[in-house]
């Protein structure tokens, strides 16, 4: 028996009619539970270079977390892919060694038809060698099964790199 996220007003009008089936309720149980997941890497990666101020993927990670039946991480291709519409929340924090003086800006993005809002941070390496933190928080609202989510990079200037020591990507299903 597959079960099914359906819209809080199907599942409510369910209750409405005696005779609530087993289906039923696991559909409910699926629906209210959020879905989550994540892609990570510890103890380094190799070292990002040729970024220029386009953004690009961010290709570091190394391993998937746990993860519920609503989305699919998957660190081969650095991006996790929502299963289940709704309203998510993602997470993107590490710890980074960059080129001295240059500014590296992180983007959380979602391909499809989902709407990020938030999401964007920036981070000032000043010296040689440099690491720094990073964290951004953005929702991502009006996601369909099938958008998928990673994160950019894009370095101020031309020929920049940088090297994450550790890192996490999470989602969560909000609503």
């Amino acid at each position: 028996m597959t079960d099914i996220v359906r819209p809080r007003a199907d599942l409510l009008s369910k209750f409405n009619v005696s005779g609530t089936s087993p289906q039923d309720m696991r559909d409910l149980i699926v629906s209210v539970r959020g879905g989550y997941g994540a892609i990570a890497v510890t103890g380094g990666s190799t070292e990002q270079g040729s970024l220029s101020t386009t953004a690009a993927k961010l290709t570091a990670f190394a391993a998937d977390s746990a993860s519920s039946d609503q989305c699919t991480p998957a660190h081969g291709t650095d991006n996790i892919t929502l299963t289940a519409n709704g309203v998510w929340l993602a997470h993107f924090s590490a710890t980074l060694v960059g080129d001295a003086d240059t500014v590296k800006t992180f983007q959380i993005r979602c391909t499809g038809t989902g709407t990020v809002l938030g999401g964007s941070a920036q981070v000032l390496f000043d010296s040689v060698p440099s690491a720094a933190d990073v964290q951004a928080f953005a929702l991502i609202t009006g996601a369909l099964n099938g958008d998928v989510v990673d994160v950019t990079v894009a370095g101020d200037d031309t020929d920049q790199a940088v090297t994450v020591s550790e890192a996490m990507l999470a989602v969560v299903r909000i609503f």
